[in-house]
This record gives structure tokens, C-alpha cells and sequence, in this order.
């Protein structure tokens, strides 16, 4: 019996990569009979209406009923821009009469590009922060999946309690977001105020 664990492990320059490991601890729940060779097979064998049913609420509730065509109408910014924005989130290519847009899409973009592009005229700073946040939230949405797949499903409670438990989650999600974000703001000014000014000299000393 093999006591596994979904854990992530940093390779390739900061990559993630999902990987499985051996507990020291015990864990809720034994996977019984799956040896490392035999994980992807067994994977493979998961209920996917068990899957469908923890993740469907992470799914838009709204219609994808705007295309591209609908955001440059509605910001009056060029197409060409906003679609750098949306792929700089990390988003698939769209046509721009493709209607795969919800509101929330909408919104999206539109207050993105419009600040940067019409209040900041900093389009490229714009760009930069959208490709940073892209990244880093893409890798959040993965890692929240993964585990409610792996953890949950694999060696947690019955898929009820976990569905109940997943919606629960996803309604803390933006706040958590939000608080952890304002943390790591509050730490990464206090760190650039402490920093010399550039040409200061700054008297330092090494123990030993």
C-alpha cells in the first residue's frame, strides 16, 4: 500500500511541476495498490463525473456571447492593442469575431487597457503587469485544481463533501487574494523604502 501525496516541485528556473512523493505522515486515506509506475495508468481510471462534479463550479456561470469586436467598440481602443492585453494574461488567441467573451471578460479588459493605454499611456508598463499577473494566476488556478483533484478526490471525503467544500473555497477565494496580496505590498514597500538611494553609500558590517 503506497501513501502518496500531490506536491509541487520547482525545476526548469522556477517551473512547477506536479509531482508525487512518499508521506512520512498518514494521510486521511490510503491509495491502495498504486506504485509509482503504475500512477499515470491509475490516474486514468479517476470517475470523471466525480471530477466534473468538484470542479463545475470554477466553471463561468454567464454567457460567452462578446467577441473582441464588442471590448474595442466599448473602449474605443483598437483591436490590435487589446488582444495584446488578453494574450499577455496568458489567454488563447481569439478572432475578433469570435464570441467567447463573458461580461466579466469584458470588464476585464476593458478596465486594464483603458487605464493604461488612455489614463497612464504606459501601454508597454501595462503589458508588463498583465504578463506577471497572467502567470502568477494561472499557476494559482492550476495548483487549486490539482489539489482539490489529487488531495480531495484522492485521498480526501466522499465527492459531496468535497463539492460542498470546493464552492465554499472558490466564494474565499478573491478575498483571500485580495489580503495576501495587500501582505506581500505592504513587505515589498517596506523593503524598496529601506533600500540606499542609488550613488549612497551604506556602512555595513560581516560577522564571523
Amino acid at each position: 500500500m503506497a501513501w502518496l501525496n500531490w506536491v509541487v516541485d520547482p525545476r526548469d528556473g522556477g517551473d512547477e511541476t506536479e509531482v508525487w512523493e512518499r508521506l512520512d505522515r498518514e494521510p486521511s486515506r490510503a491509495v491502495p495498490g498504486v506504485g509509482y509506475g503504475d500512477l499515470e495508468d491509475w490516474l486514468g481510471t479517476l470517475d470523471e463525473s466525480a471530477v466534473t462534479q468538484v470542479l463545475e463550479v470554477y466553471l463561468p456561470t454567464e454567457a460567452e456571447s462578446f467577441s473582441l469586436v464588442d471590448v474595442a467598440r466599448t473602449t474605443g481602443i483598437d483591436i490590435a492593442r487589446i488582444r495584446r492585453f488578453w494574450q499577455g494574461f496568458g489567454f488563447p488567441h481569439l478572432s475578433d469575431e469570435s464570441t467567447q467573451l463573458t461580461a466579466q471578460d469584458v470588464e476585464l479588459i476593458s478596465t486594464f487597457t483603458s487605464f493604461f493605454v488612455e489614463r497612464t499611456r504606459d501601454e508597454g508598463l501595462g503589458l508588463q503587469m498583465a504578463r506577471v499577473l497572467g502567470s502568477n494566476l494561472d499557476r494559482i488556478a492550476s495548483a487549486q485544481v490539482d489539489s482539490l483533484v489529487a488531495s480531495v478526490l484522492l485521498s480526501g471525503p466522499d465527492v459531496e463533501v468535497a463539492a460542498e467544500r470546493s464552492e465554499q473555497f472558490a466564494a474565499l477565494m478573491p478575498r483571500l487574494l485580495e489580503l495576501i496580496w495587500r501582505r506581500h505590498l505592504a513587505n515589498a514597500t517596506r523593503r524598496r523604502l529601506l533600500r540606499p538611494p542609488v550613488g549612497d553609500t551604506a556602512r555595513i558590517c560581516v560577522g564571523f
